[in-house]
């Protein structure tokens, strides 16, 4: 598995590295503005149907927390800074992290985190496993993940359920969900206009994308909390 993170570390210095890909993720974007506010609304209408908000003095945890988009969306929706938690591989995405998080935020390996048992009520995860190419790290990591959770807590879930030919991530769908977190009650959504769509359009036409993100077929990342039974 050393192998493993040893590639996604190089993996994700590429990605950031590369100009044409680093501008796809810049906050400034149209096209990342209009995915992140929807996703911050579908974040809100999930976790209100499983009577997860308001989030206030819940503890939540990212796991691959990059520099901290996700983590803003969460206080976003009403978490509180104090109550977060976030660990990635790479000291220099956390770097990028604002500095209101900077204290929440810890360079570590998700499949060893450093932190006790049923530590957290919501562990999330935004597009971190489909990073993980090798299916016994992506276990491990998941295991992990349910060790921190409180008995009762759940896990917040958004990924990719479909990838592009040639990508170096691997399509995640509702079936691994279940597989990686067996007992755990799990509620999905299809989530997220295709990027190319949405990067053509959401400049200057955002009411087609709307319309356009509201067919399935177009939606290419799932939404899902999973809660535990236990």
């Amino acid at each position: 598995m050393r192998e493993e993170r040893d590639r996604i570390r190089a993996e994700y210095r590429r990605r950031d590295t590369d100009e044409r890909l680093r501008s796809r993720y810049d906050p400034n974007d149209p096209a990342v503005r209009y995915a992140r506010d929807r996703l911050r609304a579908e974040m809100r209408s999930l976790l209100a149907d499983r009577a997860l908000l308001p989030l206030g003095e819940r503890r939540i945890l990212e796991v691959g927390c990059g520099s901290g988009a996700a983590l803003e969306d969460l206080v976003a929706i009403g978490a509180i800074p104090s109550r977060l938690r976030g660990v990635d591989l790479s000291h220099e995405r956390l770097s990028l992290v604002p500095a209101a998080l900077r204290a929440a935020v810890v360079q570590a390996d998700a499949a060893a985190l450093p932190f006790a048992d049923d530590s957290f009520d919501v562990v999330a995860q935004f597009t971190t496993l489909s990073s993980i190419l090798d299916p016994g790290l992506r276990r491990s990591v998941a295991d992990e993940m349910r060790r921190v959770l409180r008995p009762g807590g759940a896990i917040l879930w958004y990924d990719m359920r479909r990838t592009a030919p040639g990508s170096r991530t691997v399509p995640l769908p509702v079936a691994e969900i279940r597989a990686l977190f067996p007992r755990f009650d799990v509620t999905a959504r299809f989530v997220t206009l295709a990027p190319p769509l949405a990067r053509r359009l959401a400049p200057r036409l955002s009411l087609l994308a709307d319309a356009l993100a509201a067919a399935p077929f177009l939606r290419t990342h799932v939404l899902a909390v999973a809660r535990s039974q236990q």
